[in-house]
Parts: structure tokens; C-alpha cells; sequence
């Protein structure tokens, strides 16, 4: 069990980070708030699970029952949530209002966490057959504020997601087209989401009320349910957008710019292998390369000069002269990128 909650946990921190750091992703995901709240659930679904409640003092379980019911809970709403507002948006064309944001987020945290702190209260909590949660003596209550929401979720989810994908099928969008067959690949895995993580947990509830106690059952609920943060990751990193800002920002983050000393000696060193400033790298108009003595006597002179990356080597001028580099500008850095290309003088 423990490598599927700190895969979830990895996987639930990986869509925060992303949310939180992108404004691109933000920006062209219409509902990343609601995705960012099931990812803060499954984080604290994972995090109260990790809690050692039978190794330690009593409070630690009460601390992890109380945690658990708040993600389990939370995750639920938020799930369903989410699969109402894409029913909304791409089948009834309703845009998010202020009010339903109003709605969501009573829905999505005030409910979870009032029914957690009930609990708390009446005494509710205690040692289960695997964690600490709600006391196997209340199963009524265990249903009301817990497996019963589960279960409704599962079937919401169920339902919209299914609708959704109906409509895509009966819409315009050519058959065989790819963006319909993205939308369908995308559609599918936020259907299998659900079918994946919750099928275990249902069947073994249903079979513990009726008696029957199922080992191996038991332990698909235990692994699976946790699980939820790794499934979500999966399906919102499945378009490849976030793979692309990651790495995107990553790379920018690992390209050094030169030290003061390494750009003080390459200038040196050019400047003592040229008895100009300008170096030229082009090409002259009768196709011989061109070289410094003969570049300061018979270049004409330009009155502007450009700052653009240097020109590949070879690369012919129309202006005549060729393109020179100004040796004492030549690691200049870009005050407003941070970008360390060349300045390249047209003379």
C-alpha cells in the first residue's frame, strides 16, 4: 500500500505544481479550479493515510480518521463537481457564474469539513480493520458521510461522463478527426478514473453488510482507493501540455549564462587575434573571406547597427560588407530576457 500512496501523493503534488506555476495552463483550462481543489483532496487523503495511527497515541488516530473523512469527502464532491461542470459547459453551453462558483465551493469544502468536525464531536472515530476512520460500531454513519458519497459521485461521474461522450459521437466533428479522437481518448480516461479507483470500494462495502469478508477484495480497496491522486495526474498530463511547460521551463532554468571571468578571456583572446574591434564572419560580395586589415580599409559603414543573433558562418551578405561582430558587446546579456546572444554590428 505505501507505493501507491506516495505515488498519488507524487502525483497529486505534480498537478498542483503545474496549476500553480503556469499561467499558460491556466489560462486555456476552463476549469482549473476544480482540478487544483482534487488534487489538494487526494493530497490530504494520502497525507492522513500515511499517518501511523496504530503505532502511536490514541490522538494520532483521531487526528488521521478526521483528515481521511475530510479528503474522502472533498474528493468526492469535487469530483462530481467537476464532471457536472463539463456537463454544463460543453452540452448546455453554460459558462461557470459566480454563484455556482459560490455553490462549489460550499459544496466542495464547507460540507466535507462540517461533516468531519460532526464526527469529531459525537465521537465517531475510531479504529478500523485498516486505518482509523469512522468506528465499524456506526455503519450508518460510515454510509451517511462516507462510502454512501462515494457512491454517488461514482454515479454521477458515470453518467456525465458517459453523456459526454455520446454527444461528442453525434456531434460534427468528423469521426475520424483528431481532435475528436483526442476529446474521446481524454473522455475515456476520466470515465476509467472512477470504474478504476471506486469499483473495489463499492463491492466491498456492499459484501462487508451482507457478511462477507473478502480478503483479496479488501486489498484492491485498500491500494486503489488512495490511488485517486496517480489516476487523476495520469489524465490531466495525458494531452501532453504539461510535459511541454515543464520541460520547457526546466530547460530555461538550466541554461547557465557565462561568468564575468570566462567573458573577460574569450574577449582577450579575440581581440588579441585581431588588430580591429570588429571581427568578420561573412562573406564579401567577389566570394573571398573577408579579414580584418582589408575589412577597415575598404568596408563602407552603415550609420544603424542592429542587435540579432550572429549569422551562421558562410551565411552571404547583401549589404557588401558582411556581417562583424563587435567584440567588446559580444557576451553582452539582454537586460529584459536574460538572453545571451551576441550583439552583431552592421558596419
Amino acid at each position: 500500500m505505501l507505493p501507491s500512496l506516495v505515488l498519488s501523493l507524487l502525483g497529486a503534488t505534480f498537478i498542483i505544481a503545474s496549476i500553480a506555476s503556469f499561467k499558460e495552463y491556466r489560462e486555456a483550462t476552463a476549469h482549473y479550479t476544480v482540478i487544483f481543489s482534487i488534487a489538494i483532496s487526494d493530497s490530504l487523503l494520502v497525507l492522513a493515510l500515511l499517518i501511523p495511527g496504530f503505532l502511536s497515541f490514541d490522538y494520532l488516530c483521531q487526528v488521521q480518521a478526521f483528515v481521511e473523512e475530510f479528503g474522502l469527502l472533498s474528493a468526492c464532491m469535487w469530483s462530481s463537481l467537476f464532471a457536472i461542470s463539463l456537463v454544463l459547459s460543453n452540452i448546455f453551453d453554460i459558462s461557470p457564474s459566480s454563484r455556482w462558483t459560490v455553490v462549489r465551493l460550499i459544496l466542495g469544502w464547507c460540507v466535507p469539513i462540517g461533516a468531519s468536525v460532526v464526527c469529531l464531536a459525537l465521537g465517531f472515530y475510531g479504529r478500523g480493520p485498516v486505518w482509523c476512520w469512522i468506528d465499524p460500531t456506526h455503519p450508518k454513519i460510515q454510509l451517511f458521510v462516507g462510502y454512501g458519497w462515494g457512491i454517488v459521485a461514482f454515479c454521477i461521474q458515470l453518467i456525465a461522463f458517459f453523456w459526454l461522450m455520446i454527444t461528442l459521437h453525434r456531434s460534427g466533428i468528423g469521426m475520424f478527426g483528431s481532435l475528436k479522437r483526442n476529446m474521446t481518448w481524454r473522455l475515456s480516461l476520466f470515465l476509467l478514473t472512477p470504474l478504476v479507483c471506486w469499483s473495489w470500494a463499492i463491492a466491498d462495502r456492499i459484501l462487508l453488510d451482507m457478511g462477507h469478508h473478502i480478503t483479496w477484495l479488501q486489498f484492491m480497496h485498500a491500494i486503489m482507493i488512495p490511488a485517486q491522486g496517480l489516476c487523476n495526474a495520469i489524465v490531466y498530463a495525458a494531452d501532453g501540455r504539461l510535459w511541454q511547460l515543464w520541460r520547457k521551463k526546466l530547460t530555461k532554468q538550466n541554461k547557465q549564462p557565462p561568468s564575468y571571468f570566462s567573458i573577460q578571456s574569450e574577449r582577450e583572446n579575440l581581440l588579441s587575434h585581431h588588430s580591429t574591434k570588429f571581427i568578420p564572419i561573412g562573406h564579401l560580395p567577389d566570394g573571398n573571406t573577408s579579414s580584418s586589415s582589408s575589412l577597415s580599409s575598404s568596408s563602407p559603414s552603415f550609420s544603424s547597427s542592429f542587435s540579432s543573433p550572429v549569422a551562421p558562418a558562410g551565411m552571404e551578405s547583401s549589404a557588401g560588407a558582411g556581417f562583424q561582430v563587435d567584440v567588446n558587446r559580444l557576451y553582452a546579456m539582454n537586460e529584459e530576457d536574460n538572453d545571451d546572444r551576441p550583439y552583431v554590428n552592421f558596419e
